[in-house]
């Protein structure tokens, strides 16, 4: 819960306290931004079991094609921790491209929902390395499996953006993913679809593509 309520503390400061500026023309621009918050695994049920709040940093560029739409790429990584398993964590590294709604784009504060999908590397790491499943003594097929994938997912998101100048935007957004990670052979655990949420805040620069 601490870590929920630093970041609703910055998330206000840096959304509510941003200086009004008139809403920029983002038309044929792009920005690259920054966002950080944080993340908690909600599936499957044992990767979510005993989870607890960490951080997330994601890198994010953005083309506008209209007041409306824009493109949206992101790159970054994020951890989870476990309250009963001190030497477990499992890490992500979501890439993600995507679409962008704004639903008033005209305004000093644009409100958007988005989604699209891209590649997820995940692992279950136990005092530092990869976790493995090893079948049962006995067990003909000798099963040796990592904890461990490069796997496909989407994700959906909703969040705002306040201007702070005609080149500056602050951001806050939440996010859903869900990674198609299923792996049968990891029959003790950990062998169904994944999925993450996440909250962040991010500043965005703006710039011109044209010229």
């Amino acid at each position: 819960m601490r870590w929920g309520r630093t970041l609703g503390a910055l998330a206000a400061v840096m959304v509510l306290a941003a200086p009004a500026a008139r809403a920029g023309d983002v038309v044929g621009r792009g920005s690259l931004g920054a966002a950080l918050g944080l993340m908690r695994w909600v599936a499957d049920d044992e990767t979510s079991r005993d989870t607890q709040f960490r951080p997330i940093l994601n890198g994010v560029f953005r083309y506008a094609f209209t007041p409306a739409l824009e493109a949206q790429i992101q790159s970054g990584a994020g951890w989870g921790a476990y309250t009963l398993r001190g030497d477990t964590v499992t890490i992500v590294i979501p890439t993600t491209a995507g679409i962008n709604y704004r639903f008033n784009p005209a305004a000093r504060t644009v409100f958007r929902a988005g989604g699209g999908g891209g590649m997820y590397f995940w692992r279950v790491q136990q005092n530092g390395k990869t976790s493995y499943y090893i079948s049962p003594a006995g067990d003909p097929a000798q099963i040796v499996e990592a904890r461990e994938g490069s796997d496909i997912g989407v994700y959906g998101e909703i969040g705002l953006d306040r201007f702070m100048s005609d080149n500056v935007t602050v951001s806050a957004d939440l996010a859903y993913h869900q990674i198609f990670s299923s792996n049968e052979r990891l029959t003790d655990g950990f062998k169904d679809n994944d999925a993450f949420v996440a909250a962040r805040v991010g500043v965005h620069y703006y710039f011109s593509l044209t010229r």
